[in-house]
C-alpha cells in the first residue's frame, strides 16, 4: 500500500514539473506593442484579405504585436476624440475621416513632415495628392490616406434596354434626359423611377457634373450662382415629373441601394464599391446587370467626367500618443504600393492611381478605369472646417425646400449662400 505522504509529494513534483515545462515552452511575448483605432473595415482590410494579414511580416520584423480597437462611425469619432484630449494617450494610430479633419482637430496630432522627410513613403506621390492636401493644415501634413470611396453613377442595363435606350450617358445633359424616359409604370402596377440621389454628398456630385460648386476648396461659396439656381431647377422639374421618388426625402443610407436592387430605380449616384452589392445574386433582382460609371460631365465643359466626389479615411498619430517612430513604420507598412493592392483585393477603395493597374485589382472591379477617372478629378464634398456638419443640414433643408417647391430656385439659392457664408472662416 502507497504511503498517502508519498502520493501528495509526488502530486506536487508532477504540478512543479509541469509548470516549468510550461514556462519553458511558453512563446516568448513581443517586446512592443501599437494600439490602433478605427473601423472594423479598416482592420479587416489590413488583416483578413485574400491575400492574406497585410501586417504580418511588419510584426515579425519589429518583434511588436497590435492592438485593434474597432468602434462604428460615431462612437469612434467620440472615443477617437476623447483621447486626443487627454494628457496621454494610449493610442498609438487613430483613423481619421476626411470630415473631421478640421484645424482643430488636426492641432492634437503629430505633423509628420519630419517623418516623411527621414523615412520617406514609397512612392507617396502616386497617393492622392488631393486627399493628401485635405489633411494639409499649414503646410503640414497631418494624415496619411488609407481608403476612399468615390461617387458613381450606377445604371441598370436590363432596364435601358427595355426602355430602347443603348447606352449609359455620355453627358450630364444626356443623363437627365434618359432619366424621363426611364421613368414609368408596368403593366403591373410597380413604378420605376429614372434616378434617385440619396445624401448630400450624393446630390452636390449631380451639382458638380451640372457646372455648379457649393463650398470651394479655398473656403468661398460655390459659384457660378447661374448653375446653382439652373441645378434647384432641373431637381424640382424632376421631382415634379415622377423621375425622382416621392419618398426621397424619408429615404435612409440603405433605401436607394434597395431599389436599385429591386428594379425600382433605374439610376442612382452612390459609391462605385456598391456595384459588388448591386449584382450580389442574393440581394439583387439584376445580377451581372448592374453597371457603374463615372459621373458624366456637362456638354461643351471639356471634362472627360465630372468633378468627383469622394470621401475617405486616413492614417494619424495622436500628439499625446508615445512611441511615434514604431506608429510612422505600420503607418508606412500599411501605404506601400503592393500592399495597398493587397488592401484593395480586400475590399479598400485604393488611395493610389496605380494599383487600378493591377490585373487582379481589374478583375474584381470592372469599374476600375471609371472610378480611377473619378478619384483622380474628386475632392470631397464639403472641405472639412468647424461648421462643416452645420452647412450640410443647411444644404439639406434648402435642398429638399427647392426640390418640393416650398422656395424658388432663386430664393433657394439666395437662401443658401446667405446662411453659409456667414458660417465660413
Amino acid at each position: 500500500m502507497v504511503d498517502a505522504t508519498r502520493i501528495d509529494v509526488l502530486k506536487r513534483t508532477l504540478c512543479f514539473a509541469a509548470a516549468m515545462a510550461a514556462l519553458i515552452w511558453q512563446p516568448a511575448l513581443a517586446s512592443e506593442k501599437l494600439v490602433v483605432m478605427g473601423h472594423r473595415v479598416h482592420q479587416d482590410t489590413a488583416t483578413a484579405g485574400p491575400t492574406g494579414d497585410v501586417t504580418m511580416e511588419w510584426r515579425k520584423a519589429h518583434d511588436a504585436t497590435i492592438e485593434w480597437i474597432t468602434l462604428g462611425n460615431d462612437p469612434l469619432r467620440e472615443r477617437l476624440f476623447r483621447e486626443l484630449s487627454l494628457g496621454e494617450t494610449a493610442v498609438n494610430i487613430g483613423f481619421v475621416l476626411n470630415a473631421w479633419a478640421t484645424p482643430k482637430i488636426a492641432g492634437l496630432l503629430t505633423p509628420l513632415n519630419d517623418h516623411l522627410k527621414k523615412e520617406p513613403i514609397e512612392k507617396f506621390d502616386d497617393v492622392s495628392q488631393q486627399m493628401t492636401k485635405a489633411m494639409t493644415f499649414g503646410g503640414k501634413v497631418y494624415a496619411i490616406p488609407y481608403r476612399h470611396a468615390t461617387q458613381g453613377l450606377h445604371y441598370n442595363e436590363a432596364i435601358f434596354k427595355e426602355r430602347g435606350i443603348a447606352k449609359p450617358p455620355a453627358t450630364v445633359e444626356e443623363l437627365i434626359a434618359d432619366a424621363r424616359k426611364l421613368s414609368f409604370t408596368r403593366a403591373d402596377g410597380t413604378k420605376v423611377h429614372g434616378l434617385v440621389i440619396g445624401a448630400y454628398t450624393h446630390q452636390i456630385s449631380l451639382l458638380r457634373a451640372m457646372g455648379g460648386e457649393f463650398i470651394t476648396p479655398d473656403m468661398k461659396f460655390g459659384g457660378p450662382e447661374k448653375a446653382l439656381v439652373n441645378y434647384y431647377r432641373t431637381i424640382n422639374a424632376l421631382f415634379k415629373e415622377g423621375v425622382l421618388p416621392e419618398a426621397m426625402t424619408t429615404f435612409d443610407q440603405n433605401t436607394p441601394l434597395e431599389w436599385m436592387s429591386q428594379g425600382r430605380v433605374a439610376m442612382v449616384v452612390y459609391p462605385m464599391a456598391r456595384n459588388a452589392q448591386l449584382n450580389d445574386p442574393k440581394r439583387s433582382k439584376y445580377p451581372g446587370q448592374i453597371k457603374t460609371i463615372a459621373v458624366p460631365a456637362a456638354a461643351g465643359s471639356g471634362q472627360a467626367v465630372a468633378p468627383g466626389i469622394f470621401e475617405f479615411w486616413a492614417m494619424a498619430i495622436p500628439a499625446n500618443a508615445k512611441n511615434k517612430d514604431l506608429a510612422w513604420s505600420l503607418i508606412r507598412e500599411l501605404s506601400a504600393p503592393q500592399n495597398t493592392v493587397r488592401e484593395a483585393l480586400a475590399g479598400n477603395g485604393p488611395v493610389r492611381a496605380t494599383a487600378y493597374d493591377d490585373p487582379k485589382v481589374r478583375e474584381q472591379l470592372p469599374y476600375a478605369d471609371e472610378e480611377r477617372k473619378a478619384f483622380l478629378n474628386g475632392s470631397p464634398a464639403i472641405p472639412a472646417f468647424d461648421n462643416t456638419a452645420k452647412v450640410a443640414d443647411i444644404w439639406n433643408e434648402t435642398f429638399q425646400s427647392a426640390m418640393l417647391g416650398f422656395m424658388s430656385p432663386e430664393d433657394a439659392a439666395a437662401e443658401l449662400k446667405k446662411r453659409v457664408s456667414a458660417l465660413l472662416p
